[in-house]
């Protein structure tokens, strides 16, 4: 059976994006100085 490209870019999507945020947020808390 062939895998549909369709799903597997959604499930890229989906896997990926938290993964973006994560590093958005991180990167955004080493932004800001810890006082």
């Amino acid at each position: 059976m062939e895998k549909p490209r369709a799903s597997e870019g959604i499930y890229v999507t989906t896997v990926s994006t938290p993964l973006t945020l994560d590093m958005l947020i991180s990167t955004l808390m080493l932004a800001r100085p810890h006082t």
